[in-house]
């Protein structure tokens, strides 16, 4: 992680507060735009909803005033770590700081994970054929938005934002269901 190793000195404590920021296009970003609908063909969805994510380390010092630090993968730089100006009116949080604990997933282990899939490219291909034909072609080494966003938080799920965030938003449902039983 070149870009914060030295802020990241104890992964069990430094990943802090940390989120899934879902993006919603605005109206003038037609790219945005295009992929809602390329992810949204041929599913029958109504609601044309969500076109990238981000896992987001709210507590990771920034050096651009009004930015957070961000982990994902997109179109043009691959799996990056990047500081992103996160606007309220196109992006929803999902808080899942409570969820990391509850699951059990090890915050070592997702950093070091990070750090290994730092670098990596955008999977194109896999992502072409995963939304339009009934079979899977794709890059092991390469991924996209959503499919590393689920990957480190222990979803086993390689679809689009839409859908992580329906099964991120159900497991949630699930743990404060849980919690309350105790």
């Amino acid at each position: 992680m070149r870009l914060v190793e030295e802020k990241f000195l104890d992964p069990e404590t430094s990943l802090g507060k940390v989120s899934v920021a879902f993006y919603k296009a605005e109206q003038d970003d037609w790219i945005g735009k295009a992929i809602n609908i390329f992810t949204n063909f041929g599913k029958g969805k109504n609601d044309i909803g969500f076109s990238h994510t981000e896992l987001v380390f709210h507590d990771i010092e920034t050096e651009i005033e009004g930015t957070t630090m961000c982990f994902s993968s997109n179109f043009t730089d691959g799996v990056r770590w990047k500081e992103i100006n996160i606007k309220p009116y196109n992006w929803v949080m999902v808080d899942v700081s409570e969820y990391i604990e509850f699951y059990n997933i090890d915050k070592n282990k997702m950093y070091n994970e990070m750090e290994r899939l730092e670098g990596r490219g955008y999977d194109k291909i896999g992502i072409l054929f995963h939304e339009f034909f009934p079979f899977s072609i794709e890059n092991k080494k390469n991924w996209w938005c959503s499919e590393i966003c689920a990957h480190l938080l222990g979803i086993k799920v390689k679809d689009d934002p839409n859908v992580l965030y329906n099964i991120l938003l159900e497991k949630i449902l699930i743990m404060k269901e849980e919690k309350l039983k105790k």
